[in-house]
């Protein structure tokens, strides 16, 4: 490393010292400061007696009340100035301040500049200087005798003898042993054990003490502490103070690859550089981290299946509330579930990689992390922080996988175009307060996996294939308002999930030879997009009932929703045979419905007994042209209706014929609510009679109707059964429904069944209510109703 040439080290011994009150530990009260300048040209000659005789000025010109300047001070240009003089002195603050190296004069271009040959010294002119208001900054107290003079003679206190002296063993003072391959190395003396001291620094005296900056903390010895600072590229001079540290870092954070951390407690295991060590306080709940630092971790779960997890070993959360500091090494930072207060700041650091702080928002909130300008970051974690500001990558051209899903109160990412390139997974889900609802959420070349679902988001998807390979994976953006979207070509996309916006009217998914999961259940398709999505499916040639296994090892079959659009052509519905034909779920809008109108009579009904003046009452058919008609009890006849929503006088026996039964797959009440366990029906029975007249009923939904009595014997066929909010009139109409249910039923096979008005439902669902209990031959039925026949049982609380 190059040298620093021709410096003139100055030590300034004893700038501020600690009143008698105040011992060598006392925290705030002491300082110490030093100064490293470069290439000074001071002319090493004495002054001429004649010339200095002539230009001495009178001591009176020059007094200061009650401190007299020496007598013999005279104006002098500095290059005129000896070689040998002993420091340089403030006139503003004569003499209580001590002598800075004359090497400093530098520090004061445009000012007059004084020679003493009693004192063998320079004063510099400095009443009208900015260092004034820095002064007054530093509170200086006074020396352990009372008084300010730095002198060690009697009286006046202008004798300031020895710039250092070694016998001082109280005071603290701080000097320079070397300048060299681009450090300084500075010894703090007269240190108190285990007290922390701070260096700062500035590259100008008169710069205000609150602008001085951190140059890092070291920890006391019982006697000197070395302290060794990076030059960098402040090779022309360099000033130095030191005191003990209060816990604050009011000259901002050290830059010297130290880290800081406050924590819950004080005592806490951290990972650096793959090896767990436990750290104790060294102030307060602080602990510190010293360089070199390349893997620091505090906290990580493995909780969110990230690529990291492939070197990254679990690590319990300390109780981190705080992490400041700069490191130029660390490239890996793990802070998963800390409680992290309010910010973190990593920008700029040139060497990191991957930042984790999954669910860092237990403290209260993480609202702000900066990552600006990390040119090697590649990964960040911000999952469930409660993160306010925007993520911002600008300066990040590597980072490939941004994951701040769950921050519900951030106001957005800004990913600047040339930082775009390598991002293949992007997740932002459930991020609702966006404040650009049209951001571009697209122009990522090698996107793979977009998660945004939940977000509002407006703009089109415009993710055409640019080129071979193509990249995209995995689309999940529903939930948010997106009118268009382009896939076309990407030959690699699995999973498409746009649902639940009520926007999405086009898309084009041509040449998706992969996709086998499809949910684009309430948009807005035309019938011509629906077909469009139906024959493009077929052309994949996609056959496997086991299409996909996620992360979590699960299966999935070849499946679309496209429910809640327009309904499929007949070219659409042949697409639908074909799909069904090669295994693949499919969910969609039936074409209209044409009713029959025509009347039917026959003794193949379901009665039911009404208790409420409202009846509301439906059933759904296997085609359009099967005949219904409903009878009620006031000897209304209503024919070609697949519900009805009537006025009948409470206790009116009712019934409905469907022609030809085996046409008939479900019955039940209509109301405002069609899952069970929620909500409450306006229409109420006392009974229902005659189900076993329809020996394909799939569905029966009597939920809320308070019914007393029901029977399921012979309903071979049921897969999804509503009977909570009913009243049993005893134990045994109850018992019944699972006994006669395991005679009726030996199939295992679930079909796709559809609760009214609701989503599909791929098992076996009984709800039942929990009162009044049944007999020992029902629990003994429900074990082989489950396992083997497949049915899922549940109750409320009673």
């Amino acid at each position: 490393m190059k040298r620093v040439t021709n410096a003139a080290l100055g030590v300034v011994s004893s700038m501020l010292a600690a009143a008698k009150s105040h011992p060598r530990s006392a925290a705030l009260l002491i300082l110490a400061a030093a100064c490293l300048v470069a290439g000074v040209a001071v002319k090493a000659a004495t002054v001429p007696g004649a010339r200095a005789s002539a230009r001495t000025l009178a001591a009176q010109q020059l007094q200061i009340e009650q401190n007299p300047l020496p007598a013999d001070l005279a104006p002098v240009q500095l290059s005129e100035a000896p070689g040998t003089v002993r420091g340089l002195f403030s006139l503003s603050h004569w003499p209580f301040w001590p002598p800075l190296p004359p090497g400093c004069s530098s520090e004061y271009p445009g000012s007059d500049f004084y020679f003493s040959a009693s004192l063998n010294a320079l004063f510099v002119d400095d009443r009208q200087n900015e260092v004034l208001a820095m002064a007054a900054e530093a509170s200086i107290p006074p020396l352990p005798d009372g008084t300010n003079s730095f002198g060690t003679g009697e009286g006046s206190g202008t004798d300031f003898g020895p710039l250092i002296d070694p016998n001082d063993h109280t005071n603290l003072y701080l000097i320079i042993l070397s300048a060299t391959n681009g450090m300084v190395q500075l010894v703090l003396h007269n240190t108190s054990n285990a007290v922390p001291y701070e260096v700062i620094s500035s590259v100008s005296l008169t710069n205000r003490l609150t602008n001085w900056t951190s140059e890092g903390i070291w920890v006391g010895s019982s006697t000197n502490t070395p302290a060794n600072v990076a030059i960098g590229l402040r090779t022309n001079r360099l000033f130095f103070r030191a005191h003990a540290w209060g816990g604050q870092f009011d000259h901002g954070v050290p830059t010297n690859g130290q880290l800081f951390l406050q924590a819950n407690t004080n005592l806490i295991y951290v990972v650096t550089n793959g090896v767990t060590t436990n750290l104790t306080a060294f102030y307060s709940n602080w602990f510190m981290l010293n360089p070199p630092l390349y893997q620091v971790n505090l906290g990580y779960g493995a909780n969110d299946a990230g690529f990291t997890n492939a070197w990254i070993q679990p690590f319990p959360a300390q109780g981190i509330k705080k992490l400041v500091g700069f490191s130029t090494t660390c490239s890996n930072l793990c802070l998963c579930t800390n409680p992290i207060e309010s910010s973190l700041d990593v920008s700029g650091w040139p060497a990191l990689q991957d930042l984790e702080c999954w669910q860092c928002a237990s403290g209260g909130g993480l609202y702000h992390v900066n990552v600006t300008n990390c040119p090697n970051l590649v990964r960040v974690c911000v999952e469930s922080c409660g993160l306010w500001w925007s993520m911002d990558f600008t300066g990040c051209p590597k980072i490939a996988d941004i994951r701040g899903a769950s921050n519900a109160n951030m106001h957005g990412v800004v990913i600047p175009s040339d930082c775009k390139s390598a991002v293949w997974h992007l997740c932002i889900h459930d991020d609702t307060g966006f404040d650009d609802k049209g951001s571009d959420l697209t122009g990522f070349p090698a996107m793979r996996q977009l998660w945004a679902w939940n977000d509002g988001f407006t703009h089109p998807l415009n993710y055409p294939a640019l080129g071979t390979p193509t990249k995209l994976e995995s689309v999940q953006a529903y939930r948010n308002a997106i009118g268009y979207a382009d896939f076309s070509g990407q030959t690699n996309l699995q999973l498409l999930e746009i649902y639940d916006g009520q926007a999405l009217t086009n898309l084009n998914m041509s040449g998706c030879s992969s996709l086998g999961l499809v949910k684009l259940y309430n948009e807005k398709l035309s019938q011509g997009a629906v077909d469009h999505v139906l024959t493009n499916l077929v052309l994949t040639g996609i056959t496997s009932t086991n299409y996909l296994t996620n992360t979590a090892g699960v299966q999935f079959t070849a499946y679309v929703h496209i429910e809640q659009n327009s309904a499929p052509s007949s070219n659409g519905l042949a697409a639908i045979t074909m799909l069904k034909d090669r295994g693949w779920t499919v969910y969609y809008d039936e074409p209209p419905v044409v009713p029959n109108t025509n009347c039917v009579t026959g003794t193949a009904a379901i009665w039911f007994t009404n208790t409420s003046s409202t009846v509301r009452m439906q059933v759904q058919v296997s085609t359009n042209y099967n005949a219904v008609t409903w009878y009620l009890g006031d000897g209304t006849k209503i024919c070609g209706s697949f519900d009805i929503n009537v006025a009948v006088l409470p206790g009116s026996s009712n019934a409905v014929v469907v022609d030809p039964p085996s046409a008939l797959l479900a019955f039940g009440v209509s109301g405002p609510n069609c899952v069970a366990g929620t909500g409450s029906q306006l229409t109420k029975l006392s009974s229902v009679w005659g189900l076993t007249n329809y020996p394909n009923l799939q569905q029966l939904y009597l939920y809320g109707t308070d019914l007393s009595y029901v029977s399921l014997a012979k309903c071979t066929n049921l897969t999804a059964i509503a009977l909570t909010g009913t009243s049993p009139a005893s134990t045994n109409v109850i018992s019944d429904w699972f006994t006669d249910l395991l005679a009726a039923q030996t199939n295992t096979t679930i079909a796709n069944v559809k609760w009214f008005g609701c989503d599909y439902t791929d098992a076996k669902y009984f709800y039942y209510p929990a009162t009044p209990g049944f007999n020992t031959n029902a629990a003994n039925a429900l074990v082989p109703l489950h396992d083997p026949i497949g049915w899922n049982f549940w109750h409320p609380t009673p």
